[in-house]
Protein backbone atom coordinates (compact mmCIF):
# COMPACT_ATOMS: atom_id res chain seq x y z
CA UNK A 1 0.00 0.00 0.00
CA UNK A 2 1.35 3.42 -0.95
CA UNK A 3 0.58 6.44 1.16
CA UNK A 4 0.31 9.89 -0.40
CA UNK A 5 1.42 12.83 1.69
CA UNK A 6 0.97 16.54 1.14
CA UNK A 7 4.75 16.79 0.69
CA UNK A 8 4.34 15.02 -2.67
CA UNK A 9 2.58 18.12 -3.94
CA UNK A 10 4.92 20.73 -2.44
CA UNK A 11 6.72 21.71 -5.68
CA UNK A 12 3.40 22.32 -7.42
CA UNK A 13 1.79 24.06 -4.46
CA UNK A 14 4.70 26.40 -3.88
CA UNK A 15 4.81 27.47 -7.52
CA UNK A 16 1.07 27.64 -8.17
CA UNK A 17 0.67 31.21 -6.95
CA UNK A 18 3.75 32.31 -8.84
CA UNK A 19 2.47 30.88 -12.12
CA UNK A 20 -0.88 32.65 -11.84
CA UNK A 21 0.35 36.07 -10.68
CA UNK A 22 -0.78 38.81 -13.00
CA UNK A 23 1.20 41.65 -11.45
CA UNK A 24 4.54 40.30 -12.73
CA UNK A 25 6.40 40.43 -9.41
CA UNK A 26 7.94 37.05 -10.15
CA UNK A 27 10.69 37.53 -12.71
CA UNK A 28 12.26 34.05 -12.73
CA UNK A 29 11.59 31.22 -15.12
CA UNK A 30 7.96 30.18 -15.48
CA UNK A 31 7.22 27.62 -12.75
CA UNK A 32 5.87 24.26 -13.76
CA UNK A 33 2.34 23.36 -12.83
CA UNK A 34 2.67 19.65 -13.63
CA UNK A 35 5.27 16.94 -14.11
CA UNK A 36 4.91 13.73 -16.10
CA UNK A 37 5.15 10.31 -14.52
CA UNK A 38 7.73 9.45 -17.18
CA UNK A 39 9.94 12.36 -16.12
CA UNK A 40 9.65 11.44 -12.45
CA UNK A 41 10.78 7.91 -13.26
CA UNK A 42 13.60 9.12 -15.51
CA UNK A 43 14.96 11.57 -12.92
CA UNK A 44 14.99 9.02 -10.09
CA UNK A 45 11.89 10.32 -8.29
CA UNK A 46 9.77 7.26 -8.89
CA UNK A 47 8.43 7.33 -5.34
CA UNK A 48 6.37 10.41 -6.31
CA UNK A 49 4.50 8.58 -9.07
CA UNK A 50 1.92 7.49 -6.50
CA UNK A 51 0.82 11.14 -6.36
CA UNK A 52 -0.78 10.72 -9.83
CA UNK A 53 -4.12 9.95 -8.22
CA UNK A 54 -6.25 10.18 -11.36
CA UNK A 55 -3.85 8.03 -13.40
CA UNK A 56 -3.54 10.44 -16.33
CA UNK A 57 0.27 10.31 -16.43
CA UNK A 58 0.75 13.72 -14.83
CA UNK A 59 1.20 14.89 -11.25
CA UNK A 60 -0.68 18.16 -11.38
CA UNK A 61 -3.27 20.39 -9.76
CA UNK A 62 -6.07 17.93 -10.54
CA UNK A 63 -4.27 15.37 -8.38
CA UNK A 64 -3.86 17.96 -5.63
CA UNK A 65 -7.59 18.65 -5.72
CA UNK A 66 -8.36 14.95 -5.47
CA UNK A 67 -5.97 14.63 -2.54
CA UNK A 68 -7.56 17.57 -0.73
CA UNK A 69 -10.98 15.97 -1.21
CA UNK A 70 -9.75 12.78 0.44
CA UNK A 71 -9.19 10.57 -2.61
CA UNK A 72 -5.87 9.24 -1.29
CA UNK A 73 -7.14 7.90 2.00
Amino acid sequence: MTFIHAVNFTPIGVNFIKSSESWRAFTGATPRDRVSVRELRRTGRGELIAADLNGDGWVDLADMQMYMQGAAQ
